[in-house]
């Protein structure tokens, strides 16, 4: 699929938990970042089913078990994998590649999103495109 990235993140983990660092420093300094949001996704529900127009979005799920879903043509396939609790990944979504995010756990999970367009409730950037 062009552009979409799935990159697994390093973890540093002991007995308190994991930390990670989602943004690299190069990825920091390019100073392309307008928005940075979390969402949460409760149990059964899904976030996404839509495609941005303009914006790049890197989105990492964590805290739950999550089916990801991209499509890039109305007649394609769709491209489908699930993240368990214990996964840390890093997906980049390019402007034009319609996205969506079910959470298929038992308990509320998390997104945390980044994209090179302020956020704008009045013009958001989205066209909704059902994929799930």
């Amino acid at each position: 699929m062009p552009s979409l990235e799935i990159t697994e993140l390093k973890a540093y983990r002991d007995a308190r938990g994991w930390n990670t660092h989602p943004l690299n420093e190069n990825v920091l300094r390019s100073g392309g970042f307008s928005n940075i949001h979390l969402v949460s996704i409760e149990p059964g529900s899904i976030r996404g089913n839509h495609v941005h127009i303009k914006q790049t979005e890197r989105v990492m799920i964590f805290g739950g078990r999550c089916l990801f879903i991209a499509k890039d043509a109305p007649d394609s396939e769709p491209m489908e994998r699930t993240f368990t609790e214990e996964d840390l990944f890093l997906i980049t979504i390019p402007p034009g590649l319609p996205h969506a995010f079910k959470n298929t756990g038992e308990k509320t999970m998390f997104l945390l999103c980044a994209s090179d367009v302020p956020f704008d409730p009045a013009n958001p950037d989205t066209e909704r495109i059902e994929l799930i």
